[in-house]
């Protein structure tokens, strides 16, 4: 292979590794907007109860959604809710940190592959650097996880437009959810603390 070939190629692969980025962000859109309606379909289905809940933000959406479920539904409703929001929250961590975090996409000689590096900082309690290169391996990952809460997302929305028009609920096992739905890990960050004496 030429020096041109090898470029082109290493190229090609970071165009892949961002197309990649760019499904992921797509796909984490279109679940935030189920999310929307699921609770619009809980409170009313409206046009005017979507008018509010179009304009809250992911925390309060799922803060609306969890006080709705242990307010007005059974605990094996309440028992779903909880757990899908969990799963929410755990791909929210994940989303934000390459979201807010990728800097970089890049060829990595080492490994050949394209990479994405993330470098963030924070300083809650103290100062902490988060970097760690993100392997294309790790973004599909990340992609799978989000795929399965969009079919958990979409399995709900369903599940909510059914009990709002007291259609039966054939085939939605809500009893079998939390199995068919199992709780991704949780974001871990590499922390490094650069002030630390």
């Amino acid at each position: 292979m030429s020096d041109n070939e090898d470029t082109l190629s290493k190229i090609g692969e970071i165009h892949e590794y961002a197309f990649s980025l760019a499904e992921f962000i797509t796909g984490w859109n279109r679940a935030e907007r189920v999310l929307h309606l699921i609770l619009n379909e809980l409170i009313g289905g409206t046009a005017e109860t979507f008018i509010v809940i179009v304009e809250m933000g992911n925390r309060s959406v799922v803060n609306a959604l969890l006080s709705y479920a242990a307010d007005k539904m059974n605990e094996v409703e309440k028992r779903a809710i909880n757990h899908l929001m969990e799963y929410f929250n755990r791909i929210l961590g994940h989303r934000n940190y390459l979201v807010h975090g990728l800097h970089l996409l890049a060829y990595d000689n080492k490994t050949n592959q394209a990479v994405g590096e993330v470098y963030a900082v924070s300083s809650k309690s103290r100062l902490i650097l988060h970097h760690e290169v993100i392997s294309k391996t790790d973004l599909e990952e990340k992609r799978v996880m989000l795929t399965n809460l969009s079919s958990a997302l979409t399995w709900m929305h369903i599940y909510v437009g059914n009990r709002r028009s007291q259609t039966t609920q054939k085939n939605l096992r809500l009893e079998e959810f939390q199995q068919d739905f199992p709780l991704p890990d949780a974001l871990v960050r590499p922390r490094s603390f650069p002030l630390s004496t």
